[in-house]
């Protein structure tokens, strides 16, 4: 199970690395701000890890916590894009 975790933990990583590439060298505003949606779930993913790995569930406030924050920026921010377009 450990080897399990640490491959997911890697490949998690990965993702992040090559979304935040994303992030810093997307072509728009809107593919960064996608960029910046998946880093918040891939955040959620390594918490997810994390708590399995470990056996606890006490990071549950943790993981309601960036869930609700990375939706919340992500639908103002697009709503700040919208209104810089018009």
């Amino acid at each position: 199970m450990t080897i399990l975790m640490t491959i997911s933990g890697v490949l998690v990583a990965v993702a992040a690395a090559l979304v935040l590439f994303r992030v810093v060298v997307g072509p728009s505003l809107h593919d960064r701000l996608v960029a910046l949606d998946t880093v918040a779930a891939l955040i959620v993913c390594g918490i997810v890890i994390r708590s399995a790995h470990r056996g606890e569930i006490g990071d549950l406030v943790l993981l309601v916590l960036v869930v609700l924050v990375g939706g919340l920026s992500t639908v103002t921010a697009i709503r700040l894009a919208s209104r810089e377009e018009q």
